[in-house]
């Protein structure tokens, strides 16, 4: 499946990289990394931001900005 690497700071300074796996689709991995940056959720972090996106072959893909 497709994985989401998302690089998060909490508001106190500590920073750290979510990884989410077995997604089934480049659109399904997209709204995975736009709900675990939701601000409104985890008003607690000063960053939150997408730093890769995998395939179902393991290949890194940005996506287009």
């Amino acid at each position: 499946g497709w994985s989401v690497d998302v690089f998060v700071q909490h508001q106190q300074g500590p920073h750290w990289h979510e990884l989410i796996c077995g997604l089934p689709s480049e659109e399904a991995a997209l709204a995975t990394a736009l709900h675990m940056c939701d601000r409104n959720q985890r008003d607690y972090l000063i960053e939150c931001t997408l730093v890769q996106l995998y395939d179902s072959r393991r290949k890194a893909r940005m996506p287009n900005q």
